[in-house]
C-alpha cells in the first residue's frame, strides 16, 4: 500500500503525541496553585490559626494577648471574617462559597470568652476555642488582612507558609485595590461594589453597597420592604461588616442616614 507523504507525516505526527503524554490542564492547574501555595500559603486560614499562630507571635510583649489586636484590626481597620476557609480556587477565582460572618456577634463572643478564660488562668486544661463550635471554623482571607494592615498603615502583614510557620508578605502586593487594578477579580469578590444598572447614580460610594445589601436583605425577608427603618439597621450591619463606615472608617453610619441611598429605588 502507498501511502501519501502528508498522510505518513500525519502518521509519525499522532504516534509521537501518543508517545509524549501532555499533563492534562487540571493537574497544571493544580501545579500553578500549588506553587503559590508553598511560596504564599493557603489564600484563607482559620481564624484560631490567625489569632493563635499568627497574632501571638507578632504581640507587642510576652504579657499581652493577641486579642486586641484582632479586635482592632475588625474594628478600627475593617477585617473580613468569613464562616469557613476556602475550599478551592479555579482559573484565579474563589468558587467555593462563603458568608461573612457577624464581626459585632464575633467580637461579643471572643470578650465574654477571653473573660472566662482570665477565670480559668490556672486551668491548663482550658481549651478557649473548645465551646466556640460556629467561631472555631471562621476564616481570614489572606488579602482581606493585607488590606486591614494596609489601613493600619502598615507594610507587611504575617501569614502561614505551606509548613504553618510565619511568614510576612508585602501589603502592596495583596490588597485587593491593587488587584482590581489589574483585573476584575476583585469585583467578583466582591459583588457589593458592582452598582446596578437600573439605579439612579449614587451621591456616595457607599450608596452601591448599601443597595445591594438591601436587596439581598429583602430577599431573605420581604416584609423589609414596608419597614425601611428596620432595613436601614441591618444594611448598616451589613457595611459595618465589610468595613464600610463613616468618613474616617472608624465609626459605623446612621440608619437616617442609610435611608437616602434607597431613594427612587426598586429593592425588590
Amino acid at each position: 500500500m502507498v501511502v501519501s507523504e502528508e498522510y505518513e507525516q500525519d502518521f509519525m505526527n499522532t504516534k509521537s503525541n501518543e508517545l509524549t503524554p501532555k499533563t492534562p490542564s487540571y493537574e497544571l492547574d493544580k501545579q500553578i496553585q500549588d506553587k503559590r501555595v508553598i511560596d504564599r500559603g493557603a489564600p484563607t486560614i482559620p481564624l484560631h490559626n490567625f489569632i493563635d499562630d499568627l497574632l501571638i507571635k507578632v504581640k507587642p510583649s510576652q504579657d499581652s494577648t493577641p486579642l486586641p489586636m484582632f479586635y482592632a484590626l475588625v474594628e478600627e481597620y475593617g477585617l473580613i471574617i468569613y464562616d469557613k476557609p476556602l475550599d478551592r480556587i479555579k482559573d484565579g477565582k474563589i468558587i467555593s462559597p462563603r458568608e461573612i460572618a457577624p464581626s459585632n456577634e464575633l467580637l461579643d463572643t471572643l470578650r465574654l470568652r477571653e473573660r472566662h478564660a482570665l477565670d480559668c488562668f490556672n486551668d491548663y486544661h482550658f481549651d478557649f476555642w473548645g465551646a466556640l463550635s460556629k467561631e472555631s471554623k471562621y476564616a481570614v482571607f489572606r488579602d482581606d488582612v493585607a488590606m486591614a494592615y494596609d489601613r493600619a498603615g502598615k507594610s507587611e502583614f504575617p501569614w502561614l507558609n505551606i509548613d504553618n510557620a510565619l511568614i510576612w508578605l508585602n501589603v502592596g502586593e495583596h490588597t485587593l485595590e491593587n488587584l482590581e487594578s489589574k483585573s476584575t477579580q476583585g469585583d467578583k469578590q466582591k459583588p457589593w461594589l458592582i452598582a446596578d444598572p437600573r439605579d439612579p447614580q449614587p451621591v456616595e460610594d457607599w450608596y452601591t453597597p448599601a443597595r445591594y445589601f438591601a436587596r439581598q436583605l429583602v430577599k431573605d425577608d420581604s416584609t423589609l420592604l414596608t419597614k425601611r427603618h428596620l432595613l436601614a439597621g441591618k444594611v448598616v450591619q451589613s457595611l459595618t461588616n465589610v468595613g464600610i463606615k463613616k468618613r474616617g472608617g472608624i465609626k459605623p453610619f446612621f440608619s437616617s442616614t442609610v435611608l437616602k441611598a434607597f431613594s427612587n429605588v426598586s429593592l425588590g
